[in-house]
């Protein structure tokens, strides 16, 4: 009953049955709901964090806020560190997928502690973005040394499907790294705060001027 429960639920979960409309409707949904529920977690948490909607200390909020950074951004470094694993394998069916296991978890585990213990959730997503782009940037590479032949000779070959996923990673690590280096490093209100508590040149000079007199 388990292996026809498994069975019947894996073409809902990857989306292997139907055409191209079905798997890009697929993507769709998937990001929309990841990214609603990330946002919607910070969301929560910066009301709380910032309001006296809040019941628990600051130093709370900011832990929860730096531990859902982690988890949720650490889930994309996981994912990219998961195609490094297949190429780099050798070895039997089992154990691959055994491997592949660690390695997921095992980067999604470092990711969240990393954030955990960054300065603040701001830089701990930023850092993680330049690491999954990076990584992105680093497949199309990974996959002409493991097919040993540029995705543009396989193109020229009549091959597009892996070549298409080739240039598709290239163009998101690119993305990935430009979002990433726009990410502020730290809450905007906190910025405004230290501009408007900064001395400024006119009161420097004027404290100076009495000083002098």
């Amino acid at each position: 009953a388990a292996t026809r429960t498994l069975a019947a639920l894996s073409p809902l979960h990857y989306g292997t049955f139907g055409g191209a409309a079905l798997k890009f409707l697929y993507l769709g949904l998937g990001l929309a709901t990841s990214v609603m529920i990330a946002l919607g977690n910070m969301v929560w948490i910066e009301r709380r964090a910032n309001s006296a909607e809040g019941k628990q200390s600051p130093q709370f909020y900011d832990r929860l806020s730096r531990l859902t950074a982690g988890v949720c951004t650490g889930l994309a470094v996981a994912s990219v560190a998961v195609f490094y694993t297949e190429v780099a394998y050798r070895g039997d069916e089992e154990t691959r997928i055994f491997w592949i296991g660690v390695t997921y978890f095992g980067a999604w585990i470092l990711s969240t502690v990393f954030a955990f213990f960054a300065v603040n959730s701001y830089r701990a997503t930023r850092a993680l973005m330049y690491v999954t782009g990076i990584g992105m940037l680093g497949i199309p590479a990974l996959s002409s040394v493991s097919a040993g032949e540029l995705f543009s000779t396989a193109m020229l070959r009549g091959h597009f499907a892996a070549p298409a996923a080739d240039i598709a990673m290239f163009v998101l690590g690119i993305l990935t790294l430009v979002v990433g280096s726009r990410l502020p490093t730290e809450r905007q209100e906190e910025k405004s705060k230290k501009r408007r508590s900064a001395p400024t040149a006119s009161l420097v000079v004027e404290n100076l001027s009495e000083e002098a007199a």
